[in-house]
């Protein structure tokens, strides 16, 4: 079957086409600006007949002239590759975006892997991340290569006792040489090496010991996601139930369901079962915990599969038997020649949707890498029970976290967010659409009035709590220096739609606005707000706060009726200030 690459020649309305391509491809505004600007030139590649057939259509339709070539055949799906970079093209920028997402490196380094093309992007890589990777860096103008190195396989005993925890045997063919490691699911193992001086005298290297296997009762399969599918029973109906109780979680059924299930995998000899009567139990049981730990341990193949090679990037939170929560401290590095490709996110949000273990987890936070784990997102989709992500170091105080760019893709791709934490440079939300959220957190740097502007056009008809924290630009421009509106420094005018219900925000109950620079003034104003009968907690810490704005909130404090939480630390206030605000009582915070 062949592959076909779609190229827009020339459109009539450059708003029309960009909102087709952003449909299309899923890109940002910005993206699909570039790319229709680029016209002639592709902006599909790799893509299958009706899909190529159904992005003509679409582009038609918004009024451009297009165009498909035969890409040429389509690539074996289990295939080993190289991706290779020739040519930059014209939008080197866009390039190094790429490069950056796909290898984890820094700018500094993924800018001098680009200028130094033509050279080898990667190495050893799986055809999927191969093919996307390639298709994408054309579509940036760039000229990649895939070059077919191998193949590989993976082979396990369907009845071994020990399921995902037995030895299992990977092999790979890389040109000449056929490469054997035997180790359980997600460990490392040593990889022996046989070179055959010759490719065709490999495949049939290869080929001899995969029939090997069969003949010996193995089974053999793509990949580590197929083999520990093998040998995890599973209970479609009652994974149903389950998922059904995500947003009822106190539910008495749903715990009964937890242990019919765990009786289920029990009777089938499935150590899940066994980690989720545990932690059903535990209460505070001190042993029990110790036995769950040590169970965790002894079957992390079984329960975690690849993912357990990265031990030292993520860390799990377990409830019940299941995964609740997961966070990646850094980008995940590669599985060496014989392992998946765990350095694309992609491949950890499949393994994610893929493990059983997995089927409940509720909250992701990514420190590094968060434009790739979007990109990633958008391309495998959400959790099924995701409800809470956090991008960024957002507990860090010494970390400011990374540049994070347009985030507006996220939307589309975890619309079922219940929370949502951000902190990095250079955040734009473009026009926030989550009308599930409850709670947004901000920590950009810098805060600016455009991303005051885009917080204020926010679809959160739910939102209870509201918390940003406001920075300056440290120094980035020179204060006689021109610039542009938009990216000029929050004033109070920015945040009084907030209050002055020029802002749909019917349940917001919670607010913190943290080291502003007019507090004083904030306070007066919110005080005599319609919000002000509404809030049950408001945190105005590391502000500016004087006495003077301690007495305003004293005088009003029968306009904060419902009022349990009010946190002022950090503000320079004196002894004096501090006793005004005694009318306020167990709800102070100083």
């Amino acid at each position: 079957m062949s592959t076909w690459n779609v190229r827009l020649v020339a459109f009539d309305e450059r708003t029309e086409i960009v909102r087709a391509l952003r449909e299309l491809t899923g890109k940002g505004l910005r993206e699909c600006v570039a790319l229709a600007e680029g016209a002639p030139g592709p902006v599909l590649v790799g893509a299958s007949r009706a899909e190529a057939e159904e992005a003509r259509r679409r582009l038609e339709a918004a009024g451009g002239w297009v165009e498909l070539e035969e890409a040429g055949p389509a690539v074996a799906r289990n295939g080993v590759f190289d991706v290779w970079l020739h040519h930059v093209g014209p939008r080197k920028i866009a390039v190094i975006k790429l490069v950056r997402e796909a290898t984890g490196l820094g700018l500094k380094d993924s800018t001098e892997l680009v200028e130094s093309a033509p050279r080898l992007l990667q190495g050893g890589v799986e055809v999927e991340h191969a093919q996307q990777l390639c298709s994408r860096l054309e579509a940036a103008g760039a000229r990649a290569e895939l070059v077919l190195v191998g193949e590989r396989r993976v082979c396990l005993q369907p009845d071994h006792p020990e399921r995902g925890d037995q030895p299992v045997v990977r092999l790979m063919r890389a040109g000449s040489a056929v490469w054997q490691q035997v180790s359980p699911l997600g460990r490392q193992g040593p990889a022996e090496k046989q070179d055959l001086g010759d490719d065709d005298a490999a495949v049939a290297e290869l080929e001899r010991r995969l029939e090997e296997r069969r003949r010996s009762g193995w089974l053999v399969v793509e990949d580590e996601l197929e083999a520990l599918a093998a040998v995890s029973p599973r209970n479609r109906s009652l994974e149903r139930a389950l998922l059904g109780y995500v947003d009822d979680p106190d539910n008495p059924e749903r715990r009964k369901t937890l242990h019919v299930y765990a009786d289920w995998l029990q009777e089938r000899g499935d150590p899940r079962g066994e980690l989720m009567a545990l932690q059903l139990g535990l209460s505070g049981n001190a042993e029990l915990a110790e036995a769950g730990l040590t169970l965790l341990e002894r079957h992390r193949g079984h329960l975690l599969g690849e993912l357990s090679r990265l031990a030292d990037e993520i860390e799990l939170g377990w409830r019940l038997g299941f995964i609740e929560g997961i966070r990646l401290r850094q980008l995940p590095r590669s599985g060496g020649p014989m392992g998946r490709s765990m350095v694309d996110l992609v491949n950890v949000l499949r393994d994610l949707h893929a493990l059983p273990a997995a089927l409940l987890l509720r909250r992701i936070q990514i420190d590094r890498g968060v434009d790739a784990f979007i990109s990633a997102l958008r391309r495998v989709g959400a959790p099924p029970a995701l409800r809470h992500l956090v991008l960024g170091p957002f507990d860090d105080d010494e970390d400011e976290g990374e540049f994070l760019g347009d985030i507006h893709p996220l939307y589309r791709a975890a619309p079922g967010l219940e929370t949502l934490s951000i902190k990095g440079r250079w955040l734009d939300l473009s026009r926030p659409n989550l009308p599930g959220l409850r709670a947004f957190s901000c920590k950009a740097s810098p805060t600016h009035r455009g991303l005051m502007r885009q917080i204020r056009r926010a679809r959160w008809p739910r939102l209870q709590r509201l918390a940003l924290w406001f920075t300056s630009r440290d120094g980035a421009w020179d204060e006689d220096e021109e610039v542009e509106d938009r990216y000029r420094a929050v004033e109070i005018d920015d945040l009084r739609p907030l209050w002055a219900g020029q802002v749909e925000l019917p349940e917001l109950r919670h607010l913190r606005l943290s080291s502003t620079a007019f507090t004083d003034a904030l306070v007066r104003e919110l005080a005599e707000s319609r919000l002000a009968p509404r809030l049950e907690s408001l945190d105005l810490s590391r502000g500016t706060l004087t006495d003077a704005g301690a007495r305003v909130l004293a005088e009003h404090r029968e306009r904060l009726p419902g009022l349990r939480q009010l946190d002022l630390r950090g503000n320079a206030l004196t002894d004096a200030g501090r006793a005004t605000l005694a009318v306020f009582g167990d709800a102070l915070r100083l």
